[in-house]
């Protein structure tokens, strides 16, 4: 298909995100595909005292968190990671240098842990990077954000709030926990339906069995376009997207089309129709002919 024009699709997201359950005694990820999807991805990590024991932060969690990593292979897509305890350390800004993200993988197995589960600070963290790529793109960009922890939280009340927050920009949160954490908590912090956005077990060694529901469930991936040739003053008046995670939006009015066309011009544009988990259609802009890529 010709670079004369690119199609972009912009999203709000709630992804979906159900348990599954493993019986492998590994660290090792079963083997799974890979996403190339181009969006930002946020790790909040719990580093208090507790995963200490057994060494559970260093042997299942970082694990955990390395697995899912490497599934996403577009050169675009973003990933931070930030722990907290008593107070919230963030080890990598959003970037999408693998350099960077594998060096900082590396790192987190050696970080200190601390007391206390206070995860507010972090979601403050998390909220400042959004918050600037909406000065910068001037829209939500699509974000996933995914709460690792096996404690109550200290600051539940406060936490909420800041979830909030973290909605209001773009970011579905899903929670994982682990040991002694609290589901009702998590499923608090987490997009509704919680049945959907959380998932726990009380078995360290299988978040294991997690990665492969992570990876179909938040992967939003363009493949193609449809027909990639129309003059948009003829019919059809619809060009009909294919790839992956298009229905996770539970709010469709804020899902758009964006069209960049002749490499200078660019239209937004709603959808059209009902949005499959695998296609979507959306309405033309209303001048201007070329190819979409």
């Amino acid at each position: 298909m010709s670079s004369a024009a690119a199609t972009i699709l912009w999203f709000v997201l709630v992804m979906v995100l159900v348990p599954l359950q493993s019986s492998q005694q590994t660290n090792e990820a079963p083997p799974v595909g890979t996403c190339n999807g181009a969006f930002d991805f946020y790790f909040i990590i719990d580093s208090s005292t507790s995963v200490a024991r057994e060494q559970v932060f260093q042997k299942q969690i970082i694990p955990l968190v390395k697995n899912i990593t490497m599934l996403f292979v577009n050169p675009l897509w973003k990933v931070s990671y930030t722990t907290f305890s008593h107070d919230a350390v963030v080890h990598l800004n959003l970037t999408a240098n693998r350099n960077k993200i594998n060096q900082t993988l590396d790192q987190l197995k050696s970080i200190q842990t601390h007391p206390g589960t206070f995860l507010a600070p972090a979601l403050n963290e998390v909220h400042k990077q959004l918050f600037r790529n909406l000065q910068a793109l001037g829209v939500p960009r699509a974000s996933v954000i995914l709460v690792i922890t096996d404690g109550k939280l200290n600051d539940f009340n406060e936490t909420i709030g800041r979830a909030d927050r973290l909605r209001k920009l773009g970011g579905a949160i899903y929670t994982i926990g682990v040991g002694k954490a609290s589901t009702y908590q998590l499923s608090m912090v987490a997009n509704r339906p919680s049945s959907q956005h959380v998932f726990f077990t009380s078995n360290p060694s299988l978040l294991v069995g997690f990665v492969s529901e992570v990876l179909r469930h938040t992967c939003i991936e363009l493949i193609g376009v449809s027909p990639d040739h129309v003059c948009i003053e003829q019919a059809p008046n619809t060009v009909k997207l294919t790839g992956k995670g298009f229905n996770s939006a539970t709010n469709n009015s804020a899902i758009f089309c964006r069209f960049k066309i002749n490499s200078s011009s660019i239209y937004d544009t709603k959808t059209h129709g009902r949005i499959e988990y695998d296609s979507v259609n959306c309405l033309l802009p209303t001048s201007s002919c070329g190819k979409r890529k």
